[in-house]
């Protein structure tokens, strides 16, 4: 599939009429999406949820959304943020939902966490990656990557090049790896070893305090600030999620695998939290990544 540059921006799509969700009922105006993505067999739906602005109508929409992909998705649905029917667990998020081209039922989505950060007086938005699920059928396909991507890709735009932060939780050495190899000045790297920054530090210890809810972190975690390693993660509504490492998808790079190896206890449930910031250098790797991922589908 050949991607240009005018295809790629046709795809693009405002306000729909008549969508309708996993039930086959049609969706309230209010739930309508901010933006389309068509491909060929597929269509990618994103909804944001501003603080102020989350409707009982849109979270019982996208609950409902979600719920249908867990649970295709994992043995056991998570029991924090979007997967619970609560304003809270959507606030501030951006949630993508991915539907095969002619069926309503959502087969994945995505739920990243955008939210103000205060850094010397000035408002500088953090992106956080958030929870990703595709139904296990779909798997394979590149779908992950495009979720992980694509929105990602839509946000920076969106900043007009503007600067900003962007954090990602994970203990798998692909997740990691591909955040590494996108996002600049990005600590911890497996490129690259040290110590966080004062401004790593700071963006990494007020997510920590104000959101680790949001992403299944427990209040019995501890966090290693030399390491940024959340050990004993998976204690807050996401203990199905922890993995051993012989289940977990490996990167390209073996650095990375061996990192993850190496210093993350699998056994209790620990996490790597990666703070980065985003330039224009970023963007234009994201926007790679995105064109690849997606003439892949």
């Amino acid at each position: 599939m050949v991607i240009s540059r005018q295809g790629l921006r046709s795809s693009f799509e405002g306000t729909e009429i008549g969508i309708r969700g996993g039930t086959g009922a049609l969706v309230a105006p209010e739930c309508q999406p901010a933006w389309t993505f068509r491909l060929p067999s597929l269509v990618m739906r994103n909804y944001r949820c501003p603080r102020g602005q989350v409707t009982l109508e849109r979270v019982a929409f996208l609950f409902q959304e979600i719920m249908t992909v867990a649970r295709n998705a994992t043995v056991k649905v998570p029991d924090y943020g979007v997967f619970r029917p609560e304003e809270e667990g959507f606030t501030d998020r951006s949630i993508t939902i991915v539907y095969p081209r002619r069926s309503p039922m959502p087969i994945a989505f995505s739920a990243p966490l955008v939210v103000p950060y205060l850094d010397g007086g000035q408002s500088i938005p953090v992106y956080h990656t958030g929870i990703a699920m595709v139904a296990r059928q779909y798997r394979g396909r590149g779908i992950l990557n495009t979720l992980y991507a694509l929105p990602f890709f839509r946000y920076c735009l969106g900043r007009k090049l503007k600067g900003f932060y962007v954090t990602n939780v994970s203990q798998v050495p692909a997740a990691l790896g591909i955040i590494a190899d996108t996002i600049g000045n990005l600590y911890p790297h497996y490129k690259k070893r040290g110590a966080p920054n004062s401004k790593q530090l700071g963006v990494a210890r007020w997510l920590l305090a104000n959101y680790h809810r949001q992403f299944g972190v427990g209040d019995d975690a501890t966090f290693d600030e030399q390491d940024f390693i959340i050990r004993n993660s998976y204690t807050g509504g996401s203990d199905n999620l922890k993995k051993a490492y012989e289940n977990c998808q490996r990167y390209r790079d073996e650095r990375c695998n061996e990192m993850c190896r190496k210093m993350l206890d699998y056994d209790r449930g620990d996490d790597f939290l990666q703070v980065g910031w985003v330039d224009s250098l970023s963007l234009l790797r994201a926007g790679w990544r995105v064109i690849r991922t997606i003439a892949g589908l």
